[in-house]
């Protein structure tokens, strides 16, 4: 008994739904470039599976555009979670430009 097919390509797809929309981002870490190219990989395999005729390249073009679209909300959802109401804190006109790496500096 094997698997059909068109059922891996909907697996991949419920899955690459799933880490779009619903599976809450992490931080910007090492390891998030992999998760990104992991839910792009499911939207492309998503694609050829579930094409009708996947016999030339035609199959890629949704696959890629579902993914680059799938990302850019990825990284949506990561801005509005971590980088929420951060502001520069040095304020004071001292810091603008650039003393406060001067103490920094050996003195001779």
């Amino acid at each position: 008994m094997t698997i059909p097919f068109w059922l891996l390509g909907l697996v991949s797809l419920a899955l690459g739904l799933l880490f779009t929309f619903i599976v809450p981002p992490g931080r910007r870490a090492h390891l998030a470039f992999l998760d990104e190219l992991a839910v792009f990989l499911l939207f492309v395999f998503a694609s050829f599976s579930l094409w009708p005729n996947p016999q030339g390249w035609n199959w890629l073009w949704p696959g890629v555009l579902a993914g680059i679209i799938a990302l850019i909300i990825i990284e949506f959802r990561r801005f509005t979670r971590y980088f929420q109401n951060l502001t520069y804190r040095m304020r004071h006109p001292y810091y603008w430009y650039g003393r406060l790496h001067a103490r920094r500096r050996r003195r001779r």
